[in-house]
C-alpha cells in the first residue's frame, strides 16, 4: 500500500492556475486541465508547453463544393465518381482550407425532373490552440496551432 501511494504521488503534478491548485495526472503525454492541455512536458530539460483551447467548432454536413461541372437533369450519379473538393473556413484572420479527395462508392439517385449537381458535404471539427512555451519558469514565446478532425463525408444531389 505504501509503495502504491508513493508511486501515485510521483505521477501527480500540482499546477497553480489563477491562484487555484489543480491536480493533473502526469502519466499521459497530453494532460487536460480545466479546458487546457499541458504538452511536451520535458521538466528534466526545463522546457514545457502549455496548450490552451481558444476556438472549437463542429461543422455538420457543411457544403464543400460541387463534384459535377454543370447543372443537369440526371436520373442518378454512378458509383466511382471522383471526389475532389475543398472548403475554406475563416477563424478571425486565419483561413483554414479543408480538402477531400476520393471516389463515391455507390450510385446516388437523383430527381430527373429537377436540375441538379452532385455536391459534397462533410462533418469537420476545427480547434485552435494558443501554445505558450516555457523554460523552467521563464516564458519563451507563443504560437498557435490549428487541428482539423474529419468525420463523415456525404455526396448527394443539390437542386436548383
Amino acid at each position: 500500500m505504501k509503495k502504491k501511494v508513493l508511486s501515485l504521488l510521483l505521477v501527480t503534478v500540482i499546477l497553480i492556475s489563477g491562484g487555484n491548485f489543480v491536480f493533473a495526472d502526469n502519466t499521459r503525454d497530453n494532460n487536460i486541465i480545466n479546458n487546457k492541455e499541458i504538452v511536451n512536458d520535458d521538466r528534466a530539460g526545463g522546457i514545457y508547453k502549455k496548450k490552451t483551447l481558444i476556438y472549437d467548432e463542429t461543422l455538420n454536413e457543411e457544403f464543400c463544393g460541387y463534384l459535377t461541372p454543370v447543372w443537369t437533369y440526371a436520373v442518378n450519379y454512378p458509383s466511382g465518381y471522383r471526389i475532389s473538393a475543398s472548403l475554406i473556413k475563416y477563424i478571425g484572420s486565419d483561413a483554414i482550407q479543408i480538402g477531400f479527395q476520393g471516389f463515391t462508392s455507390a450510385t446516388i439517385a437523383s430527381d430527373s425532373s429537377r436540375l441538379s449537381r452532385l455536391a459534397l458535404f462533410a462533418d469537420v471539427r476545427i480547434r485552435k490552440y494558443k501554445v505558450d512555451t516555457y523554460h523552467i519558469d521563464q516564458y519563451i514565446g507563443t504560437h498557435y496551432e490549428i487541428h482539423k478532425d474529419y468525420g463523415d463525408k456525404y455526396a448527394y444531389p443539390k437542386y436548383k
